[in-house]
């Protein structure tokens, strides 16, 4: 698995209470090798993330590799905020020519804060924000 991707988010196309533009995220990333039996972090890389929010936890067994998204966050707007917080996990076939699809499994979600500088923090806070959310997709890895 270790080389470069681009790594596509999507959520399930019956999700339309998403806006187009955050349906589908493609974010740059580099798999390198880690220890053996231990989960890997890959970092993800062209957009604007909030910080820290930023890191796919990766484990690969044989042909099995499984994605833990422990909420990556990103920021659309001053104040809009799309965050994910999944798993996704399915066998990888060993042909470097197959693009893997990975079932989502968990939310995909939208914020717009009420002020027009908001934080992400403000998400958390349902008196300061709207949301929208879709629990299903999937992520896709598209060898560079």
């Amino acid at each position: 698995m270790a080389g470069n991707y681009d790594v596509s988010i999507a959520a399930d196309p019956r999700c339309t209470s998403l806006p187009p533009n955050v349906r589908e995220r493609v974010y740059r990333t580099s798999v390198v090798p880690g220890p053996y039996s231990q989960p890997i972090l890959v970092p993800l890389r062209g957009a604007t993330f909030v910080p820290g929010r930023d890191l796919l936890g990766m484990g690969v067994a044989g042909d099995y590799v499984a994605f833990w998204i422990e909420t990556v966050a990103e920021q659309i707007a001053p104040n809009a905020y799309l965050s994910v917080n999944a798993s996704a996990a399915a066998q990888v076939p060993s042909e470097t020519s197959v693009t893997p699809a990975f079932p989502l499994a968990g939310d995909i979600n939208y914020c717009v804060t009420k002020s027009a500088e908001g934080s992400y923090e403000e998400c958390s806070r349902s008196d300061t924000s709207t949301h929208v959310s879709c629990s299903s997709g999937q992520v896709i890895l598209m060898r560079r």
